[in-house]
Parts: structure tokens; sequence; C-alpha cells
């Protein structure tokens, strides 16, 4: 009887101790995957005097966080005028757990130009699924907001008084422009007629000598 316990705790011994074994070996693999997750950017430039706006580079920053200080992990930019879309997708995640991100727009030198200030709060959830794949699950919020958003949107201002006082400036130079060519053609018109009015009343004066 006594051999028989210290055989099943014998067996019951190597069957944990296989299980550890094994849970070493796995725990490796798993490490060695990656996960990448997407962020979409979508900018607007508000465009009531779209022929004025110039073609701008806009800058967008990822940081993360790590140890309570946020660092630029990545850069993306959008060349456009009136609208324009980025994407960020090559956050690669190595382990489970929860990251902190937060994605904002870099203030441009355009003085006519309000850059909007928004900025994401960005949370990843990476976990391993039934399957032992590293996934990922992103949440992101307005900074100082509670509302969930599935997008991450910004949308730029001009300065309207200077694109109205640019705007009235051009009217002012077509307007003068159409002027001097009516100008212009009224006065080659007078001259041709002028000029046909003497020259029939030269061909009357030679025919009637």
């Amino acid at each position: 009887m006594i051999m028989f316990l210290k055989k099943k705790h014998f067996i019951v011994f190597g069957f944990l101790f296989c299980i550890f074994c094994f849970s070493l070996f796995v725990q490796p693999l798993q490490a060695l995957e990656t996960a990448k997750t997407k962020l979409d950017i979508e900018l607007a430039v508000d465009a009531k005097y779209p022929d004025l706006l110039p073609e701008d580079t806009y800058e967008f920053i990822l940081e993360k966080e790590s140890g309570g200080t946020y660092k630029i992990v990545q850069m993306v930019s959008i060349v456009a005028t009136k609208e324009g879309k980025a994407s960020i997708d090559n956050i690669l995640i190595e382990n489970a757990g929860e990251y902190h991100y937060r994605l904002y727009q870099k203030a441009g030198s355009n003085q006519d130009m309000s850059y909007d200030p928004t900025v994401y709060d960005i949370t990843v959830y990476a976990f391993y699924n039934s399957n032992q794949e590293l996934v990922c699950d992103a949440v992101a919020y307005k900074e100082g907001d509670t509302q969930k958003v599935s997008n991450f949107a910004f949308t730029n201002q001009m300065n309207h008084q200077n694109v109205v006082d640019v705007s009235e400036k051009k009217d002012k130079t077509d307007t003068s422009t159409r002027t001097n060519e009516q100008m212009y053609a009224m006065l080659c018109t007078s001259m041709i007629v002028l000029m046909v009015v003497l020259y029939r009343r030269s061909r009357r004066e030679t025919n009637g000598s």
C-alpha cells in the first residue's frame, strides 16, 4: 500500500513537472509573436475659399507612455489643400499587456491657419486569444472627454479676414484688368470705324472731282 502511494505521488509530481516545463517552453514562443494596430487619421481644412487654400504639409505625432512620460514613436504627414488622410499602421506590440499612447497635430508655420489642438488618448489592450495568437484592441478618447471615438479627425481653420482681404484684392485686380481690356477693345473699334468713315469720304471726294 505504501509503495502504491509513493508511486502515485511520483506520477503526480512527474505530471506537474511536465506542465511546468511546457509552460516555460510556450511562453518564449508567445514572446516571439507580434501584433500590429492601425490608426487612421482624417484631416479637413475649412474651405470657405477653396481656391485660395495653399497646398500645405500637416504633421501628426504619436507618443507612447513609458515610465510616466511620453516619448515620440512615430510621425506621419499629410500633404493636402482642403482635406487628406493618412494612417499609422505599423504600431508593433510584442507582449500581452496595456499600452498607452497619445496622438496630436504639430502646429505648422502658416500664420493664416489655426491648427486643431485636439489630443487623443489611446489605450491598446494586447492579449492572447483562444488560438494563442497575440491580438490587439484599441480604445480612444479625446483628451478630457469620456466618449469613445472611432476615428481620429482634425479640422483646421483659415483666418477668414486675411483670406477675404486677399480675395477682395484678387477681385479688384481682376475687375481692373477686365475694365482695361474693355477700354482697349472700345478704342480699337472706334479707330476702325473712324478709318472706315475717312476712307469712304476720301472715295466720295475722289469720285466727285
